[in-house]
C-alpha cells in the first residue's frame, strides 16, 4: 500500500496534480460525461493524501476534502467503474457525509478510475445526482472512456509544459551562445568583432549625416607584471574593474568593448574635436584614479590614443590603426608607461 501511494504520489507531481488548472479540453470532458448519463453533477476527484482535490466541477461549486469524508477512495484500489442507483441502500456509502446531508444529498453515484500508463490511480472521474438513476452499459462504457480520455489529457498538459520548458531552455541556450559570439566572457563588453560593426555603422552614419568620429584605444600598462606578480585571479579583477569604470564615461550613442588581452576600445561619435578631448580627459581621469585588490593598491595605469576622423575620410580599420598608433606615441612619451 505504501508502494502504492509512493507511485501515486510521484505521478501527481509528474503530472502538476492537484494544482493543475482545468483548460476547455477537460471542462468539455465532464460536461460531457455529465449529458451521456444525464445526471446533474460531474467533477474530477484528485486523491491526494489525505485530501481529495476536485476539478472541472460541473453541477456544483468543487471543493477540497478529507479524504475520509471521498466516496470516491472508497473503491479506488479495486481499478474499476463504481456505480449505485442508491447510495443510501449501498453499505459502502450509506453513512459518507455526501449521502447522510453533511455535505450533500447524493443518491445516484458512479465514477471510472483515472490510471495512468505506469499503473497510478490519480482518483476518479465521479458522476453523481440527487435523483435515483439506473444506468445502462452504454453509459457506463462511455464513463470509463472518459476517464481514459482524462488522464490523456493530464499527460498532454505534462507534455507540453515539459515542451515549453524546453524551448525556454534552449532559446535561453541560443540567445547565450549569440552573446558569446559578440560579447567577452570576462567583461561581458562587446568583442573586436562586434566594435568592427558598430563603428562601420558609426563611419557610415557620420557620412550621411556630418560630424566627427572619434576613437579612444586604451592599453594597460605593466598588465603583464601585474599577472605576474598577483596571479591571473587579480588581472581578471582588474580588468573588470577597468570595464566597468569605462562604461560609467559613455554617453548615450558611444560604445566601449575589449579588443582582447588589456586593450580597450571606445567609439564616439560627436559633433566635433572638442567633445571628444573632453571624452578622452574622463577616460583618462577615471583610469588614473587607484586600483585596489581587497585593501591592496595595484600597480595599474593605462594609457589612451585618441584618433578622429571627419565624416567618410577614413575607413573603420584605418581609424582603428590610427587609434592604435596614437596610444603607443602615448606610452613612449611615457617610459614609466612601458
Amino acid at each position: 500500500m505504501d508502494d502504492e501511494r509512493e507511485q501515486q504520489q510521484s505521478a501527481l507531481r509528474e503530472l502538476g496534480l492537484p494544482g493543475l488548472v482545468p483548460g476547455a479540453d477537460l471542462l468539455a470532458v465532464v460536461r460531457l460525461v455529465a449529458a451521456a448519463l444525464g445526471v446533474g453533477k460531474a467533477v474530477i476527484n484528485i486523491i491526494d493524501g489525505d485530501q481529495q482535490c476536485q476539478l472541472a466541477p460541473v453541477g456544483f461549486a468543487g471543493a477540497v476534502s478529507s479524504r475520509s469524508d471521498s466516496m470516491c477512495a472508497v473503491h479506488l484500489a479495486e481499478r474499476r467503474v463504481v456505480w449505485t442507483a442508491d447510495a443510501r441502500t449501498d453499505p459502502s456509502f450509506r453513512t459518507n457525509p455526501w449521502v447522510t446531508g453533511e455535505l450533500g444529498a447524493v443518491r445516484f453515484y458512479a465514477s471510472a478510475p483515472l490510471v495512468t500508463g505506469d499503473g497510478a490511480v490519480l482518483g476518479t472521474l465521479c458522476v453523481f445526482d440527487d435523483g435515483i438513476l439506473q444506468p445502462t452499459p452504454q453509459q457506463l462504457a462511455v464513463l470509463e472512456d472518459a476517464a481514459t480520455v482524462v488522464v490523456a489529457l493530464f499527460e498532454r498538459a505534462r507534455d507540453a509544459r515539459i515542451l515549453h520548458a524546453a524551448r525556454a531552455q534552449l532559446e535561453q541556450r541560443n540567445e547565450e551562445l549569440a552573446r558569446r559570439a559578440d560579447y567577452d566572457v570576462l567583461t561581458d563588453l562587446p568583442n573586436r568583432a562586434l566594435l568592427q560593426v558598430h563603428l562601420a555603422e558609426v563611419l557610415a552614419r557620420a557620412q550621411r549625416d556630418g560630424g566627427v568620429v572619434g576613437l579612444l584605444f586604451i592599453d594597460l600598462d605593466a598588465f603583464k607584471a601585474l599577472n605576474d606578480t598577483h596571479g591571473h585571479a587579480a588581472g581578471d579583477l582588474a580588468l573588470k574593474e577597468v570595464a566597468r569604470r569605462l562604461r560609467a564615461c559613455l554617453r548615450a550613442g558611444d560604445l566601449v568593448g575589449r579588443l582582447g588581452g588589456d586593450e580597450f576600445v571606445m567609439v564616439c561619435a560627436t559633433r566635433g574635436r572638442k567633445a571628444l578631448a573632453s571624452i578622452a580627459a574622463r577616460v583618462d581621469r577615471v583610469l588614473s584614479e587607484p586600483f585596489h585588490l581587497d585593501t591592496r593598491p595595484l600597480p595599474l595605469t593605462a594609457t589612451v590614443g585618441v584618433a578622429a576622423c571627419e565624416a567618410g575620410t577614413l575607413g573603420a580599420d584605418q581609424l582603428l590603426a590610427a587609434a592604435d598608433a596614437a596610444m603607443y606615441e602615448a606610452k613612449r612619451a611615457r617610459p614609466q608607461a612601458r
